[in-house]
């Protein structure tokens, strides 16, 4: 047996939830935990003795559910839940900037520079370069 929110809305605002409760085979402060967890607004205390008297009181409005509230109860514990919307697509190009590259040489100034160094050092029989002493120092 599965209770949407809005059926059990209906249910605990037409009768007493000790009456609800009997239905469903729960006890009452069991069910003031499922209006509770399924957000249901339930009648203040005093409600049903006015309402014998003749006096009415506002019946509270069913607040939406939110993404991922739970929207049904079931005795076995299977729930459904209210389903996430889809993100929504930036509004505009403007939302989002996009940072504009500096233009930047082909090479990094020390590789670029590097061959006039080495361009007069000796080199090995493997093709390594070969140390040799600074003069005059």
């Amino acid at each position: 047996m599965t209770v949407s929110r809005e059926k059990l809305y209906e249910e605990i605002w037409a009768e007493p939830i000790t009456s609800v409760a009997k239905r469903y085979g729960v006890s009452d402060s069991f069910l003031v935990r499922i209006c509770k967890r399924l957000n249901v607004p339930r009648p203040p205390m005093g409600y049903w003795a006015k309402r014998a008297a003749g006096k009415t009181s506002p019946k509270a409005l069913l607040p939406d559910s939110k993404p991922g509230d739970e929207v049904e109860w079931s005795r076995d514990g299977m729930t459904n839940r209210a389903p996430n919307p889809m993100p929504k697509a930036p509004e505009n190009n403007q939302s989002r900037r996009i940072r504009q590259r500096k233009s930047r040489p082909s090479k990094h100034r020390l590789i670029a520079d590097a061959p006039q160094h080495f361009k007069d050092v000796p080199q090995t029989d493997n093709g390594y370069l070969k140390w040799t002493p600074i003069s005059g120092q």
